[in-house]
C-alpha cells in the first residue's frame, strides 16, 4: 500500500516498535541508500562541486546527530561541539602522522578519546542545569581551543596548522573525491541507525524521560548522573568520528575552525531540522551546509548586475552571517520543532487530503 494502514495492526512489541512502520517505507529506504551509494558513478548527474557539498552534508550528518543525542534526546545544553570535533581531528592527525596508524585505528581512537574528554567536561552536568551548564560547556570550549590546540604546538602545531594525507584503503588511495565519498556515507548510514536504534533501548527512554523531567525521573530509578555522562560519552564520541572525517576530507586541521561558530552552528542544525528527531538532524545538515553555498552562488550571479560604483564588497561581506542568525530567528518563531515538523505536516496534509481533518 503507498499510505500506512488505518488502525494499529501491530500484533506484538517488536513490530510496535519497528523502524519501518510500512513495507513501502523499507523498499524506498533501500532504494534511497542505493542511490546514495550509485552517485559518485554517475558524473553526469553529480559535478565535483556537488560532491564535494554531499562529503560535507554526510560528516555534518554525523556530528549533527551527536549533538542532537545530548540536547535534543537528553536535554542537556552543550556549546563545547565544535571543540569536541576538534579533539576527534587533532586525535586523528596525531595518530596518522606520528605513529602511522591507518583509518581502522584513526577513527575509532578520535571518537574514543573525545567521549572520554567529553565525560570529563560533563561531569559537572549533575550539579549543573540549563543556563549554569551552558557556561561551564562554554568554558570547555574556550579553553580546548584558545588554550589546548593553540598553545601545546608539541602535539598540535598551534596556529602553523597540521596537515595530513588523505587515507588509504586495503592500499586503494581516497585521494579522489569520488573514492573517498563512501568513507563518510558508509559511517553516517551506520550512525543514523545506531541513533534510531539507541533511543528503542532503555538508556535512550531514560534520556527522553530525563530531558522532559529529570525529577520524575529520578524517582521512578533512572539514574540521573549515569545517565547525563552516558549521553556526553555517545554524542562526544559522534564528534570525534566526524572530526576524524573533517582531518581526512579537508587534510588541515585549523584550530581556527573548531571555535565557538561552529558549536553554534551545529546547534542551529538541530534546532532548525528538529531537536529530538533523527530526520531532524539530517534535514537540518542538509539545509545548514547548502545556505552558505546558496549565498556563494547569488553574490556571483547578482555581482555583476550591480553598477561598479556600488560598493557591493560591503554589501555581501556580511550577508551569510545575516542569513545565517535570520534563519533561526525565523525557525524559532514560526516553526521551534524545525523542518522535521514541517516534513510531517506536509505527509500529513497528502495522506488526509482531500478533507480538512
Amino acid at each position: 500500500m503507498i499510505r500506512r494502514p488505518c488502525g494499529n495492526f501491530k500484533k506484538n512489541y517488536i513490530q510496535d516498535e519497528g523502524i519501518f512502520p510500512t513495507r513501502l517505507l523499507k523498499i524506498v529506504t533501500v532504494l534511497f541508500i542505493l542511490l546514495l551509494f550509485a552517485l559518485p558513478l554517475l558524473p553526469w548527474l553529480i559535478s565535483d562541486y556537488l560532491l564535494y557539498v554531499a562529503i560535507t552534508v554526510l560528516i555534518t550528518v554525523i556530528g549533527a546527530l551527536g549533538m542532537n543525542i545530548i540536547t535534543g534526546y537528553a536535554g542537556q545544553i552543550s556549546v563545547a561541539h565544535g571543540a569536541f570535533i576538534g579533539i576527534g581531528a587533532y586525535t586523528c592527525g596525531i595518530l596518522a602522522n606520528r605513529l602511522g596508524i591507518s583509518l581502522w585505528l584513526t577513527i575509532p581512537a578520535a571518537g574514543v578519546t573525545t567521549a572520554v574528554v567529553g565525560v570529563l567536561f560533563g561531569s559537572p552536568s549533575l550539579r549543573l542545569k540549563g543556563l549554569y551548564l551552558l557556561m561551564a560547556t562554554l568554558a570547555a570550549q574556550f579553553f580546548l581551543v584558545d588554550y589546548v590546540f593553540m598553545e601545546w604546538e608539541s602535539m598540535t602545531k598551534g596556529a602553523a596548522m597540521m596537515e595530513l594525507e588523505r587515507p588509504s584503503v586495503f592500499g586503494f588511495a581516497l585521494t579522489n573525491d569520488r573514492h573517498f565519498y563512501y568513507l563518510p556515507l558508509i559511517i553516517a548510514i551506520a550512525a543514523t541507525f545506531f541513533t534510531m536504534n539507541l533511543f528503542r533501548t532503555k538508556v535512550g527512554r531514560a534520556f527522553i524521560a530525563m530531558r522532559d523531567r529529570d525529577l520524575a525521573a529520578e524517582l521512578i530509578g533512572i539514574d540521573l548522573f549515569r545517565h547525563k555522562l552516558i549521553a556526553f560519552a555517545i554524542s562526544s564520541f559522534y564528534a570525534g568520528v566526524c572530526g576524524a572525517l573533517y582531518a581526512y576530507f579537508w587534510t588541515l586541521i585549523n584550530p581556527q575552525a573548531f571555535g565557538l561558530f561552529l558549536s553554534i552552528q551545529y546547534l542551529a542544525i538541530i534546532i532548525c531540522g528538529g531537536m529530538g528527531s533523527v530526520r531532524g538532524s539530517i534535514l537540518g545538515a542538509v539545509f545548514i551546509v547548502a545556505l552558505p553555498q546558496i549565498v556563494k552562488n547569488f553574490v556571483i550571479v547578482v555581482t555583476p548586475l550591480i553598477p561598479a560604483a556600488i560598493p557591493i564588497g560591503n554589501i555581501f561581506a556580511g550577508l551569510e552571517t545575516l542569513l545565517f542568525g535570520l534563519v533561526i530567528v525565523l525557525f524559532l518563531i514560526i516553526e521551534p520543532e524545525g523542518l522535521n515538523k514541517m516534513w510531517y505536516n506536509f505527509r500529513a496534509s497528502i495522506n488526509l487530503w482531500p478533507f480538512s481533518y
